[in-house]
């Protein structure tokens, strides 16, 4: 073999092209992520679940809008997430900030306050 013949061989293997875009990555399970809603604002919301759309045949995502109520839940396309921002990081500490407002003063615990401290604290129902 001549080193014509392989600097031949070398040159016609076919290159990746420069403007390929690598796919976007895709949203974690039970992670915080801004999405946008159907009225274009977009907020902190936990995605649910995913399943790929028996009409459209694309995939999708059950997101959870924080400070929302749960019927407000949606099922999104991939586009309205946004991932390339990252994750975004849950405050635990909301219930300490709640709490010290209250400047000292005894509190009655009520359903809400107790079902956010079990939100923060991944407190499982008991059965």
């Amino acid at each position: 073999m001549s080193v014509t013949e392989g600097a031949v061989s070398s040159a016609s293997s076919p290159s990746p092209p420069s403007s390929v875009k690598s796919p976007a990555p895709e949203p974690i399970l039970g992670v915080f992520y801004h999405v946008q809603r159907t009225d274009k604002t977009w907020h902190v919301a936990e995605v649910i679940q995913k399943r790929e759309n028996p009409e459209s045949k694309k995939l999708e995502y059950y997101v959870h809008y924080k400070e929302f109520n749960r019927r407000m839940d949606e099922w999104v396309y991939p586009s309205r997430i946004n991932v390339k921002q990252g994750p975004v990081e849950d405050n635990p500490k909301e219930l300490e900030s709640i709490l010290e407002t209250l400047d000292g003063r005894e509190r009655k615990v009520t359903r809400n306050l107790k079902r956010k401290h079990d939100e923060i604290n991944h407190v499982q129902k008991a059965s």
